[in-house]
């Protein structure tokens, strides 16, 4: 089994894991600084509280996974 830490050895995860979604985020801000008339604010908050909620809700349940396999 091939993981992270053997694929990246030279870098830190942290510091590979802020490169990879560093661009989406940029982009994202991008499009949402763009479009900010059009899109619903309320809808928008909730979008990013429902994302980021299930995100940090992922960190435990991919952490565990990785330590067993």
């Amino acid at each position: 089994m091939v993981t992270f830490s053997l694929v990246v050895q030279a870098y830190h995860p942290t510091r590979v894991f802020t490169l990879v979604y560093q661009p989406f985020a940029l982009i994202t801000i991008f499009i949402l600084t763009h479009f900010e008339a059009r899109v619903n604010t309320r809808l928008r908050i909730l979008a990013g509280y429902s994302l980021f909620f299930l995100l940090v809700l992922l960190i435990p349940i991919v952490s565990t996974t990785l330590t067993y396999m």
